[in-house]
């Protein structure tokens, strides 16, 4: 696990740290004023990590890659239109070699091997895009979107069961998350991470951690942040 945050002086840097060690780098940054959305992914093998990030040019996409091996930066340019990344989903699923960010209203797919588009893929539930996270379900690209009725503010668990065809997006479950009388309604919260278990990292207005378990209908909340 590692996470990724922004220095500013003279010179922009980027501080990778990793919690599970304490350790952490810093790289100098020379793009990062344009950033839109970004992925960790991996080469050949674990320890070949690489941040990948989309940098906003009009029609155009300036995809950076930083081997964080090496310190070093490649560029390449790619054109995806009519797309727009939500920055508030800024963080794309690692699988398999490729990246999948949530963008308008569909899933741009990057080939990391190639650092190339490879293919915009439909939503399970279209109508549903604002609130639409993108995760892994036991080594399966997975969504959870809002269902359909206005009045549940429930959610659906999606999972593709081959990846990279969109026909084969398959329904779960669905759930609320039902955390009892201090949390009314599913709105009161913010889905953060999804785990490949199952299991959900969100955060409630008071800035609490929850895991909730979709599969076992059950949450346990952790000190606030």
């Amino acid at each position: 696990m590692a996470t990724l945050t922004h220095e500013t002086s003279w010179f922009s840097h980027i501080v990778l740290y990793n919690p599970s060690t304490g350790k952490s780098c810093r790289v100098r940054d020379p793009n990062s004023s344009s950033c839109s959305v970004y992925g960790f992914a991996y080469g050949k093998t674990l320890c070949d990590l690489k941040i990948v990030r989309f940098r906003k040019d009009k029609g155009c996409k300036n995809c950076d890659v930083l081997s964080v091996k090496t310190s070093t930066w490649s560029t390449s340019e790619i054109t995806i239109p009519d797309t727009i990344f939500y920055e508030d989903k800024n963080v794309g699923t690692f699988l398999n070699g490729f990246l999948y960010w949530l963008a308008s209203t569909k899933i741009v797919v990057l080939n990391i091997k190639k650092i190339d588009v490879v293919l915009e893929i439909n939503l399970p539930n279209p109508r549903s895009y604002t609130n639409s996270h993108l995760g892994t379900l036991h080594g399966r690209l997975c969504m959870i979107t809002d269902t359909n009725n206005i009045l549940d503010s429930g959610h659906d668990l999606w999972v593709m069961k081959e990846q990279g065809v969109e026909k084969s997006w398959s329904k779960v479950c669905s759930f609320t998350f039902g955390l009892g009388v201090d949390h009314i309604t599913d709105h009161h919260y913010r889905i953060l991470n999804i785990m490949d278990d199952g299991r959900i990292i969100i955060v409630d207005t008071s800035s609490n951690l929850i895991i909730y378990n979709t599969l076992k209908r059950s949450y346990k909340k952790l000190n606030a942040i």
